[in-house]
């Protein structure tokens, strides 16, 4: 059986596909032996009785979920993702109702219905860049935006923080070459992945684990929401959270010999 996957947008100005966060699907889709394409156009001259699974950019359809309901109506054999929705507006239930299953990447709210898409780690060159513990360079970095309360936490307790190396940019993407990060990653024991403005999840924690180190993520964020619940979905150990930043120093220095990679094999 072949699967139909269908990246779908009703955004005039801004394509379906093409987006960091939909390259998580893109090696599952290739396990499904699944026939991919890109626009409305693509869900003509399809059977309704197909397996067919629609992406749909989510920050770009909040407000259309009507719209994509209708033209996704007839599908009988449907499970619908929405990607790239950090401020955790788009409903995937309202786009398609008739659908057999629903995922959202980056929910703001749990959901019985709605599963826990992960972000997945940007597309870097990432092979070849897991090394035993024992062998890498850091115990920590951070290399990214310092823009928000939570990353000058972060920032602060790590300014003088031996055994690391923390690179500050300006804005999303503008740091050290890619190629150049996911070395750095891969040279490091601990990755702190502070919140992005909207939302806890980042590229990062799964770029970390992508090279074999270990993600600290934040229990709760600087707006006092509590979000012990989303790395419960996601799988993230309970001791790899952080209540705040302030003691990352010591978290970081607190693991036994060998510790780490203990976790990092989990």
């Amino acid at each position: 059986v072949t699967v139909q996957v269908r990246y779908v947008t009703l955004h005039e100005e801004q394509p379906a596909l093409g987006f960091w966060d939909q390259e998580v699907l893109r090696r599952p889709f290739g396990w499904l032996n699944a026939t991919e394409g890109d626009g409305l156009d693509g869900l003509d001259g399809l059977d309704p009785l197909d397996p067919l699974v629609v992406v749909i950019p989510g920050r770009m359809n909040y407000s259309r979920e009507g719209e994509l309901a209708a033209l996704l109506a007839p599908f009988r054999r449907l499970v619908v993702l929405a990607t790239g929705d950090e401020e955790g507006r788009c409903d995937p239930m309202a786009a398609a109702p008739n659908a057999a299953g629903w995922w959202k990447q980056m929910p703001s709210t749990p959901s019985e219905s709605v599963d826990v898409l992960p972000l997945g780690p940007a597309p870097h060159a990432w092979s070849g860049l897991t090394r035993p513990h024992a062998d890498r360079d850091f115990a920590w970095c951070f290399a990214g935006q310092v823009t928000h309360e939570s990353r000058r936490s972060l920032a602060r307790a790590l300014l003088d923080a031996p055994g690391g190396l923390l690179v500050v940019s300006d804005r999303f993407a503008a740091g050290i070459p890619p190629d150049a990060y996911a070395a750095l990653l891969g040279r490091s024991r601990v990755v702190p992945c502070p919140a992005g403005p909207m939302h806890p999840e980042t590229f990062r924690v799964w770029e970390a684990i992508e090279v074999g180190a270990v993600p600290l993520v934040e229990r709760r964020t600087a707006d006092g929401r509590g979000w012990t619940w989303l790395w419960d979905r996601l799988g993230i150990p309970a001791g790899l959270t952080v209540e705040g930043w302030d003691g990352v120093r010591g978290v970081i220095e607190s693991a036994p010999e060998g510790g780490w990679q203990t976790a990092a094999n989990r």
